[in-house]
Formats: C-alpha cells, structure tokens, sequence
C-alpha cells in the first residue's frame, strides 16, 4: 500500500485455491470504488493506501509539492530541505506531525518497520490507529 509496501504480508499463504503465492497488487489497479473499499476493509488499511502514486522523475515529485502549496497550503521552509503546512492547524499541519511522530519512534526502535508501515496504511489525521 503506500506504493512499494507489499501486500503479502497482509494475505493468509497460502491462499486458498490459489496456484501462487499472492502477488502484491500494483497502486492504480484495484479495481473499483466499491472493490477497494472492500479490500481495504478486509485488509484493515485506508482506501487511499490503494491510490496510484507512482512517480516517475523527481520533476514529477516537485510539481506535485507546488500542487500541494496550492492546494493543501504545504510550503518549503526557508533554508532548510524541509516542507511544512502553512496554515496552523490544518489537517495536512497535523498530519505532518503525526508522520513525524511516528517516524521518530521507528528512528528510536520503538517500533519496527513493519509496524511503521502498518501506520502509514491505516492512517487518518485526526484519528490516530483508526481506519474509517
């Protein structure tokens, strides 16, 4: 889920009547709305761990940074290779945090990877641990 984040560790092995080990699900081929949700429910993440994110250069990743000024108010912090929401409070402010947080415990060995990952699948700004 959070594009790269493999699938098969979420799925029973091996599948019943299948021929393969499961195969992790590419980001942008789920299905439809209604499949995904389904999926997502049964998986125990958010749908949106489901969205296609894939990038191709790093030109792509800075015009989608721009994007994001626009319209979600991320803005680059002075002097630093850093970002940050520019508008206090706002879900994105807090969401940023919460990854930071987050982030710093997995840095701390707190938690293990797979745990961060699981975070980052099933996260909500807002709702910590909670998929809705």
């Amino acid at each position: 889920m959070s594009c790269g984040t493999d699938l098969r560790r979420r799925l029973p092995h091996p599948v019943p009547g299948a021929r393969h080990p499961p195969m992790p699900l590419a980001c942008g081929s789920a299905g439809s709305e209604t499949q995904v949700k389904l999926m997502a429910k049964a998986l125990g993440v958010r749908p949106e761990a489901f969205a296609d994110c894939r990038w191709r250069t790093f030109q792509e990743v800075i015009h989608l940074l721009f994007q994001l000024e626009g319209d979600e108010g991320i803005v680059p912090a002075p002097g630093e290779s850093a970002i940050k929401a520019g508008k206090p409070y706002s879900t994105i402010e807090l969401a940023l945090i919460d990854w930071g947080e987050k982030r710093a415990e997995l840095d701390a060995g707190e938690i293990t990877r797979e745990e961060y990952e699981d975070w980052k699948d099933s996260y909500s700004p807002g709702k910590e641990g909670s998929v809705d």
